[in-house]
């Protein structure tokens, strides 16, 4: 594994992203520590950021406000990146299943219910926690990951 700006990994992701988060009209809000480093590997940490966003972006399809906000925080030891939607938040009976695998709210056809559950895996590979809670406008997404020496 190699020593990654967790600001470069995001970057990348976003730019992938560029072209939806412009025609859903997303305003992305962003609060980024570019001195949080991790180690792990960059491909796969871009494939769990790359889940993270999509989700939040499928979460906000249907809501008049769609605001991005995603954070990247050094605390002690470890760093965090932080997504967050205003797609109105996971139902609380839901919000302890949703890193099994299959598991989704997503309309039939529309998801494989993998793409958290795959994530999870990648993150407690990496070391880290990845958890789910609410916010008052959205679904929060918190990934931690140990920093790097």
């Amino acid at each position: 594994s190699e020593r990654l700006r967790l600001s470069d990994v995001l970057e990348q992701a976003l730019q992938l992203l560029a072209p939806r988060l412009r025609s859903e009209q997303v305003q992305l809000h962003s609060e980024i520590d570019p001195q949080a480093r991790v180690l792990g590997d960059a491909i796969r940490l871009e494939q769990v950021l790359l889940n993270l966003l999509n989700n939040a972006l499928d979460a906000m399809v249907d809501s008049e406000q769609r605001v991005l906000d995603v954070r990247i925080v050094r605390l002690g030891d470890e760093c965090r990146l932080m997504v967050e939607d205003s797609g109105g938040g996971i139902a609380e009976e839901t919000l302890g299943h949703v890193f099994e695998p299959f598991f989704t709210t997503k309309p039939v056809g529309q998801g494989l219910g993998l793409g958290l559950a795959v994530s999870y895996g990648i993150v407690r590979e990496l070391g880290g926690t990845l958890s789910a809670t609410n916010s008052e406008h959205g679904a929060v997404f918190t990934l931690s990951l140990p920093a790097a020496p």
